[in-house]
């Protein structure tokens, strides 16, 4: 009935993901280097479902994008076309097991894994209400700058720190 727009967030929204991130990367790099243990992540790498988890109330959703290229580019784009600022709680991503184990066992930082994996395909969005089956992760500000803020347990870290695969390095 209503598009969603990547422009729509607005201050005092609440910032959801759809499901847990992280799972693509983690099944690349599960193949590449032919790991076992990582069959979610493969199964994601390899057939991502983008209709798997939509929320229920769809239409109640002020702004909304699908993570293509990773959850922190997402989530700038989100903060630039609704000239808005975020606050990104790390301890609210959800991660999945395999994500875990894959950081732990490969030494590869978690932020890195769910930050930085693309292809995901599961939807980000805000609404200024609870949104039941999706996972909160954060708040729209109204701060200047369109500033994107990921809290975790050793304070404010600002997203432009989290260092991701860069394909022109």
């Amino acid at each position: 009935e209503k598009p969603l727009l990547r422009s729509a967030a607005k201050p005092g929204d609440f910032v959801y993901l759809a499901a847990e991130t992280g799972l693509s990367l983690c099944g690349f790099k599960a193949l590449k280097n032919k790991l076992t243990g990582f069959e979610k992540s493969i199964e994601r790498f390899l057939y991502p479902d983008p209709f798997k988890h939509i929320p229920n109330k769809i239409n109640e959703l002020n702004a909304a994008i699908d993570i293509s290229d990773s959850l922190l580019s997402e989530l700038k784009l989100l903060c630039n076309l609704s000239n808005v600022s975020m606050e990104i709680d790390f301890d609210k991503i959800p991660v999945h097991e395999e994500v875990a184990k894959y950081s732990r066992t490969y030494s590869e930082p978690l932020e890195r894994l769910l930050f930085g994996s693309g292809e995901e395909f599961i939807m980000l969005f805000s609404a200024d209400h609870k949104i039941d089956g999706a996972f909160e992760i954060g708040k729209v500000t109204d701060k200047p700058g369109q500033k994107l803020e990921i809290i975790g347990k050793n304070g404010v870290t600002h997203a432009d720190s989290i260092k991701l695969f860069s394909h022109f390095g």
